[in-house]
């Protein structure tokens, strides 16, 4: 279509701030940022448990790249660990 321009997206992913994440203690912002782009990502959301630790980080070197981050977090909400994703703008 013309005009149109479509992304590849994923807004949901960790960083070793998350407990969750596999690889905390060898994992580098620049290898997480190489990742998504060899994944295809143009955009990503930098949405961790409960934390915000990463994502300057992340937003830093995928500026270099030209990858998208949009900063985020995913709250823990009661003891049932119902979770809430929040996006914030770019």
């Amino acid at each position: 279509m013309v005009g149109t321009k479509w992304y590849k997206c994923d807004l949901h992913l960790h960083t070793p701030a998350s407990k969750c994440f596999q690889d905390r203690e060898t994992v580098t912002p620049e290898q997480w940022v190489q990742e998504a782009i060899d994944k295809g990502l143009t955009c990503v959301a930098v949405t961790d448990h409960n934390s915000a630790e990463w994502v300057e980080l992340i937003q830093a070197e995928a500026a270099k790249k030209g990858l998208n981050v949009f900063p985020g977090v995913e709250l823990t909400c009661s003891e049932a660990k119902v979770h809430i994703l929040i996006l914030f703008e770019i």
